[in-house]
């Protein structure tokens, strides 16, 4: 299969934290033109901590796109300033939960939707995590930070209740 070419591309839409571009292709194998819509916005970041004890730290918030309130993993945008995504994790770990830890490590990324988002979503584990931190919520968070021992978490899973699409993928790399 050959990689469909970019015609062209120009921009829809520019909020502050995505743009949504229309991005004009060419299908090499039909040689037909086809407008699909791309967002852009910034890599994201999922850390799953884990304690001494072996239980993980997960987070309830609110998330407006499905008006319900959430069991994740802690999780955001990986910002410029950050050196890599270790760099990123370990910042929104203590951002979102007031845990740290000096041991963290890349387990692997996904693409969350790449039919029309253009990034990436990378998986970082942060073994002894511990809760000595300061949080420090973005305007529009409100967390609650506990944790879980590994059974439970899958049951959730299963039960369907932890739905994040992005908590369900990483942790799925975590206890394969």
């Amino acid at each position: 299969m050959k990689k469909w070419k970019i015609l062209g591309q120009e921009t829809v839409c520019d909020f502050k934290l995505f743009k949504f571009y229309r991005r004009d292709l060419l299908n090499p194998h039909k040689n037909s033109q086809h407008h699909f819509y791309v967002m852009e916005t910034p890599d994201w970041i999922n850390v799953i901590p884990v304690t001494s004890e072996g239980k993980i730290v997960m987070i309830r918030q609110y998330r407006a796109g499905t008006d319900e309130i959430t069991i994740e993993i802690p999780g955001g945008v990986i910002d410029k300033k950050d050196a890599s995504p270790e760099a990123a994790a370990r910042r929104e770990l203590e951002e979102e939960t007031a845990y740290v830890s000096d041991n963290l490590s890349l387990l692997g990324a996904v693409h969350p939707n790449p039919s029309f988002m253009a990034n990436t979503c990378y998986f970082v584990v942060a073994e002894g995590a511990r809760p000595v931190g300061k949080t420090l919520f973005d305007p529009g968070e409100d967390i609650e930070t506990f944790e879980m021992a590994p059974n439970e978490l899958k049951q959730a899973i299963r039960s369907g209740k932890i739905k994040h699409a992005l908590t369900v993928a990483a942790l799925g790399l975590y206890f394969q």
